[in-house]
């Protein structure tokens, strides 16, 4: 605290701000001068930071009790700071929650919030969510609840949901959430445009819950990265689903109409790298040429063309011209849906187009009579 204090009254600008404790430390009033000095340079350091354009990206109090005094203190400067991250946790008392909520509230400069390891009681979820829908900030856009509510409590989870609407990033990390928090999470999916990042990391998921995730993510047209690591109980089946709702290889057609946007991270094994790309046509058409190249016999898998009109050979041949090297993830992905051996994959893993590929084509392609 010292050194921030120092340094914030010197006008540097400190990018992170993190109070903490290697274990949790209860209020003393011995500190309460050490808060003041530290209070005071953050007011005085709004004047450097107007004039310099720089800000506090992320300020953290973590397992360190705030006592009434030190709040008071506190709340008028965080109130008013330009800073775009605020991360409260382990903070036990009653107050707290009013104390992150003023702050939510007042200051326009907020852009993520996350409260961590404070238990938010039922009867409070209603009032604390309520603030993040009434945040000044038109920027608020990121939303960290970990291990503080009970991510299976129905009413908590609608409520939560209800006010995530307008978010980019929504975290909720270690909340219990198994089968009846997902059916809320998987309708709100599919009527969030804003989502971009979901965390339900090291929850109760199992594979009916991520399957049918999957099958919201179908209609999902926005979201970028979807993280379930540490949820235990869902095994290859659920994966499977997943996978699928990504890079379905049963037809082109179906492939086609995979969702080409999202990535998926913390399965075993990883399939975060689908849908590596920005673009999501670019995805698609990657997928597509995955598809067709995945054959032992020629270049090209001529059973994926058999009902393709001839109208679209020229867009073929552009697939051809244009991808010279394999994404060897992609075609991990294709080995696993359809049970092909590793030899295929040996051959996938070439670095080059044969110079003949489109002989091999246009020779083997039975092209519809005209007439």
């Amino acid at each position: 605290m010292k050194e921030y204090t120092h340094q914030l009254r010197r006008g540097e600008s400190p990018i992170k701000i993190e109070l903490f404790v290697d274990d949790y430390m209860l209020h003393d009033d011995i500190i309460l001068p050490l808060w003041k000095e530290f209070t005071d340079a953050l007011k005085q350091y709004q004047k450097f930071e107007y004039r310099e354009n720089h800000g506090i990206k992320l300020f953290t109090i973590d397992d360190i009790e705030l006592h009434s005094e030190v709040m008071d203190m506190l709340a008028p400067a965080l109130q008013t700071s330009s800073m775009e991250g605020l991360l409260l946790g382990g903070n036990v008392g009653s107050d707290v929650l009013s104390f992150a909520e003023g702050i939510i509230q007042s200051n326009p400069h907020l852009k993520r919030f996350g409260w961590r390891n404070n238990q938010i009681p039922s009867v409070n979820v209603q009032r604390f969510c309520k603030s993040i829908k009434k945040s000044v900030s038109n920027s608020f856009k990121c939303l960290a609840l970990i291990n503080c509510f009970d991510g299976d409590n129905l009413e908590m989870m609608q409520t939560v949901l209800d006010a995530s609407h307008q978010l980019e990033a929504l975290n909720l990390h270690d909340n219990g959430i198994g089968s009846e928090g997902v059916h809320f999470i998987a309708n709100f999916l599919t009527c969030s445009p804003s989502l971009k990042s979901l965390y339900l990391k090291d929850n109760r998921l199992n594979n009916d819950d991520v399957t049918l995730l999957a099958s919201a993510l179908q209609s999902s047209t926005n979201l970028r990265h979807l993280y379930l690591k540490d949820n235990n109980d869902i095994t290859a089946v659920g994966r499977q689903a997943l996978l699928e709702s990504v890079f379905n290889v049963s037809s082109l057609n179906a492939c086609a109409d995979s969702n080409h946007k999202y990535r998926i991270h913390g399965l075993t094994p990883d399939i975060s790298k689908i849908n590596k790309y920005i673009k999501s046509s670019l995805n698609r058409t990657m997928k597509i040429f995955t598809m067709l190249s995945a054959t032992d016999e020629s270049f090209f898998n001529e059973n994926c063309l058999g009902d393709l009109s001839y109208k679209l050979i020229p867009d073929v041949l552009t697939l051809a011209h244009h991808f010279t090297q394999r994404s060897p993830k992609l075609s991990e992905a294709y080995f696993e849906q359809t049970g092909q051996t590793s030899a295929d994959w040996d051959k996938l893993d070439e670095d080059t187009v044969p110079i003949t590929s489109m002989f091999e084509l246009l020779r083997g392609w039975a092209v519809p009579s005209l007439s």
